[in-house]
């Protein structure tokens, strides 16, 4: 009689619990779920696990995968495809293959032999068309009004209409830039230009004429000597450094109640000049009239017909009227129709 060598395994026949209590080496049945075990070492310790042997009935259904097991494990494993109804996909006999009618209105469809092809009514109003055999073809009138057009032949052109100021042509001829000086045309590159400036106002450095289409370069600017043809308002401080300050108007107005005389800063050394008004008028002939200190001799005069010479005046001092007149002293003075009043005590 032939010997019957027992492996581990449950009590109960279609149990599928995991052994327990293997020892490294010892192999173990799982009849319920069809699993075979062998105590397997994890460390030098000598702890053993139950390891499991996978086989093909260890499969789990996943994404896009469905799984058939045996009962109490007899029979074989039976695995399939899980596919979308709508996912352009179908399982033609034993084959995959694509499921024309999901693409419905995405521009493609069925060619009736469940194949893909072109659809082109998806298109329509896109710029495109069924050329009559189910391929794409330009829709020239979805183009109209953006200057485009049909040529007759369903092909697209430049409308005429595309041609606007400052250029000819289309609907079938080449578009042209219109050259000229009325409003809206171009200036062709070798047009010239000119600017000019207003003498003693504005000045203009470079080239008078100049072509736009080597990028004309002005400086504009102002010239040594300026005239302002109107009026000229200053709000800020105004300087002037030159030799004379000429000013020609018939009323003068300053708010300064003090002028000042003979230089912006201190003067450092004796210049024999005289320091006033100097002012023109007519006596018999015209004159030159002086009033102010005469350096000379340090003393305020009146010369009414006097003589310049470098801002020194001479001429013969003239007469003036006082109606009170207080004076420390009176040097060869001589009075007329004079009251002298010595005072009380």
């Amino acid at each position: 009689m032939a010997n019957t060598i027992k492996i581990k395994r449950p009590s109960a026949y279609d149990s599928a619990s995991d052994p327990s209590g293997l020892v490294y080496g010892e192999l173990a049945w799982a009849n319920g779920n069809s699993k075979f075990f062998v105590g397997k070492q994890t460390d030098g310790g000598g702890t053993v696990v139950a390891y499991h042997l996978p086989t093909l009935r260890d499969l789990s259904a996943g994404d896009g995968l469905d799984i058939t097991s045996p009962t109490n494990g007899a029979g074989a494993v039976s695995l399939s495809l899980d596919l979308k109804s709508s996912g352009g996909l179908k399982i033609d006999s034993t084959e995959v293959c694509v499921e024309p009618a999901n693409f419905a209105g995405d521009g493609l469809k069925d060619d009736g032999s469940d194949n893909l092809a072109v659809e082109p009514a998806d298109f329509a109003g896109d710029g495109l068309k069924d050329d009559g055999s189910d391929n794409l073809a330009i829709e020239p009138s979805d183009f109209a009004g953006a200057g485009l057009e049909d040529d007759g032949s369903d092909n697209l052109r430049i409308a005429a209409a595309a041609a606007g100021t400052g250029l000819s042509g289309g609907a079938g001829s080449a578009l042209s830039v219109d050259y000229g000086p009325s409003a809206g045309n171009a200036a062709q590159g070798n047009t010239t230009i000119s600017v000019t400036g207003t003498a003693n106002e504005v000045d203009i450095t470079g080239t008078t004429a100049q072509a736009l289409g080597g990028g004309p370069s002005y400086t504009i600017g102002l010239p040594s000597d300026v005239t302002v043809g109107n009026d000229l308002v200053v709000t800020g401080d105004l300087t002037v450094h030159g030799s004379t300050v000429t000013v020609n108007s018939s009323i003068v107005t300053i708010d300064d109640p003090i002028f000042t005389l003979g230089g912006d800063t201190a003067p450092g050394s004796e210049d024999s000049k005289d320091r006033g008004i100097e002012y023109r008028h007519y006596d018999g002939s015209a004159k030159i009239g002086f009033f102010g200190m005469d350096d000379s001799d340090s003393k305020f005069k009146y010369i009414p017909d006097a003589t310049n010479t470098s801002e020194v005046f001479a001429g013969s001092v003239g007469s003036s009227e006082w109606n009170d007149l207080e004076a420390a002293s009176l040097t060869n003075a001589t009075l007329s129709n004079c009251t002298i009043d010595a005072g009380t005590y």
